[in-house]
């Protein structure tokens, strides 16, 4: 494990662009509407040969009515247990102010390993006009920076290199998973029961998370990287710049993924904005674990699953081979089926089966199962092979690829999927012309 340093302040004083510049890359959302970060985010920094890891959380703030800021206090309390460096950032340009001392005292009890950090000192007239009253707080080290023109920025990476005496990173394999769904439909939940830990912020306001961020957990000696991401809305429904940012972050997670966990308001049911989800998800080669969350406070009966579980194969046929579970990520109901499961689908989407099996399989197939016959034309398929994996993609040489309707294509693609158990697994079939 990598040590951790911490960001932390109040609001607005640049903890998420002190945190992109270290990173060397924008990872949190920037922008001057206070509170835009809210889960705590994670990212490795290396520096000079060695690294650590470094994480941004949401700003201070004194008001402990509001669920949101009860949370984020929670998260950072755990946040700082765990980190062997903490970096107090403030902002040069206002002094010391009444939320600093809120944020001092919050840190007294780990006195010892923090840094006081005077961001935006972006010229030298601000330099030249600071007080010593900064050093009341009593901290011996203060660094003087810009996260925005990367001022200081090295002279406080060797310090906490050196002080955190960081190891070399280790690139281990680990499995992306990707959370998606609309917003409240418990993806933060889900997250922290997979964690085993409070991770990310719950609370029944829709929309608490902004960001998408990673955390790397280990089940049955498998590293798995996952990859919590804002609920997705429709454009319709997108007021600002920063839900638009969400989703654009929610879609990358996607792309970034190899399985996805889509989840699903068992109250609500499948909407149309699910379905589109669920296609662009296809689109994009991923495997895929339906979860239908909320599960013991809906009304059903012994029907109820089997109908949910129609929707997709309706909807979208090429789905069908997704595996659906009916959860509560609340109180743990099934949650244990899940992680399994991600391994099984990982290994199905980078199984790789020889040119010869699928040719021998292929046509046994084929003695059994004719394509249809047109008035034209005798459909004929050559030979096969596997093109690649992630998805698996296997090209049929045939004598015209027109002449195969798309019902025997897709008996094609779940014959494949049957002989080669690659189940939850997309798979793509393509049909080209024999030169």
């Amino acid at each position: 494990m990598l040590p951790k340093v911490a960001i932390i302040g109040k609001q607005n004083v640049g903890k998420s662009t002190l945190f992109n510049r270290l990173i060397g890359r924008r990872k949190a959302i920037v922008d001057k509407t206070p509170g835009v970060t809210r889960d705590r985010i994670e990212a490795i920094v290396e520096w000079g040969g060695k690294s650590f890891i470094i994480v941004d959380t949401g700003g201070i703030i004194d008001d402990k009515k509001n669920p949101i800021v009860v949370g984020i206090l929670k998260q950072i309390t755990s946040v700082l247990k765990n980190s062997e460096l903490i970096l107090f950032l403030l902002d040069a340009r206002h002094g010391i102010t009444q939320e600093d001392e809120t944020v001092y005292k919050f840190l007294i009890p780990y006195r010892d390993k923090v840094v006081l950090v005077l961001n935006k000192i972006d010229d030298e007239k601000i330099k030249r006009d600071m007080e010593t009253d900064y050093f009341k707080f009593g901290f011996n080290k203060i660094f003087e920076v810009s996260a925005e023109m990367g001022r200081g920025i090295g002279d406080l990476l060797d310090y906490v290199i050196e002080s955190i005496h960081s190891k070399s990173i280790e690139r281990e394999e680990s499995i992306p998973v990707a959370i998606i769904g609309r917003p409240n439909v418990g993806k933060s939940t889900l997250l922290n029961v997979l964690c085993n830990e409070e991770r990310a912020i719950v609370t029944e306001i829709p929309g608490t998370t902004r960001d998408s961020f990673d955390t790397i957990i280990e089940y049955e000696n498998q590293k798995i990287k996952i990859i919590d991401t804002a609920g997705i809305r429709k454009k319709a429904k997108i007021h600002n710049l920063l839900e638009n940012i969400s989703v654009i972050r929610a879609k990358q997670g996607i792309r970034m993924a190899k399985v996805v966990l889509f989840i699903v308001d068992a109250l609500d049911g499948f909407l149309s904005q699910d379905l589109n989800l669920l296609k662009y998800i296809e689109n994009e080669g991923k495997g895929i674990i339906v979860l239908i969350n909320k599960w013991d406070a809906k009304e059903k009966d012994e029907k109820t699953f089997d109908n949910l579980k129609k929707v997709i194969e309706q909807r979208m046929p090429l789905l069908s081979h997704a595996p659906v579970i009916s959860i509560s990520a609340k109180n743990r109901l099934r949650t244990d089926r899940i992680l399994p499961m991600v391994i099984q689908i990982y290994n199905g989407l980078r199984k790789r089966i020889n040119t010869s099996q699928i040719n021998a399989d292929l046509s046994e197939i084929l003695l059994n199962y004719q394509p249809a016959i047109t008035k034209t034309e005798i459909p004929k398929v050559y030979y096969a092979t596997q093109q690649s994996v992630e998805p698996p993609t296997f090209i049929l040489f045939v004598n015209n690829p027109c002449l195969f309707r798309e019902n025997y294509k897709r008996f094609i693609h779940n014959k494949l999927r049957e002989l080669y158990g690659i189940d939850g697994v997309p798979i793509r079939v393509v049909l080209r012309k024999k030169k």
